[in-house]
């Protein structure tokens, strides 16, 4: 019969005083233990180092036994024969399934250890999801495909905005891929967490949503600007994402330019 109990260690006295709650679990006399969020100082426990009743620090203690019977109650023990390591692992799979993934945190640790070409690239395309959300955080279950359509319309007004600026000032506009550039990054890395996080052989799945399933992600289109005096043949090349904005802008700034082709 299974038995789960919290207790703490005697020989795990921290340096500042505190002890580690320790959830208890044994079978057929074999015993595992797991770790906790929770710490109890002296004040909290009885000279035979038990957990004084009627305290809020023994109510959260009683309360995270009382969820570790409950989730073993799923396995349905007296039906299945399982060893304490299969229990174990269920439980920490539960555990898992409860954690948030950080979309942001996930992405600049995987850009800092990928060894493939142009890794340094990607976190261009994640500073610009963290002007779009405004804080260095997402919970990737929050990619939805309603997000990607907002910061797609985001990624679009930041290159309006600055196509604008310069032509205000007189200034060439450059080449500008960001739009489809950024989002195929995004859905690179998007596509990292999910290969990382879920263990489809354990049934633990904690990214379900594939949002870039349903999303359009906008082709880039070559403008071409063509000379008077080459025979139509090709003076400069303009990779944009369209926009009646930019191609006056094109045509303004190729001053042997007669006209424009669009190619998909």
């Amino acid at each position: 019969m299974l038995t789960i109990k919290a207790e703490i260690k005697r020989s795990e006295l921290k340096v500042d005083g505190t002890y580690n709650v320790k959830i208890r679990f044994t079978l057929d006399r074999k015993v595992k233990r797991l770790s906790t969020n929770l710490f109890v100082t002296q004040q909290d426990l009885t000279k035979s180092l038990k957990f004084k009743e009627d305290t809020s620090i023994k109510r959260e203690i009683d309360r995270l036994v009382l969820y570790y019977r409950e989730q073993c109650l799923k396995l349905q023990l007296d039906q299945n024969h399982y060893s304490l390591d299969e229990i174990i692992e269920f439980l920490n799979g539960e555990q898992e399934k409860q954690q948030t993934i950080d979309f942001i945190k996930f992405s600049r640790e995987w850009i800092a250890s990928a060894t493939i070409k142009g890794a340094p690239n990607y976190t261009t395309a994640i500073n610009a999801l963290v002007r779009f959300v405004g804080k260095e955080e997402l919970d990737i279950n929050l990619i939805t495909l309603d997000f990607l359509e907002q910061f797609k319309a985001f990624l679009i007004g930041e290159r309006d905005a600055r196509t604008k600026k310069l032509m205000q000032q007189g200034k060439r506009v450059t080449s500008n891929r960001t739009l489809s550039l950024y989002l195929v990054s995004i859905k690179k890395l998007f596509n990292e967490a999910k290969r990382k996080f879920n263990k489809k052989d354990k049934n633990l799945i904690l990214i379900p949503n594939s949002p870039f399933e349903d999303f359009k992600i906008p082709k880039q289109r070559e403008f071409e600007i063509k000379s008077k005096n080459s025979k139509l043949s090709v003076i400069d090349k303009l990779y944009v994402n369209g926009g009646l904005l930019f191609k006056k802008a094109v045509c303004r700034d190729s001053r042997q330019g007669v006209g424009y082709k669009v190619t998909e």
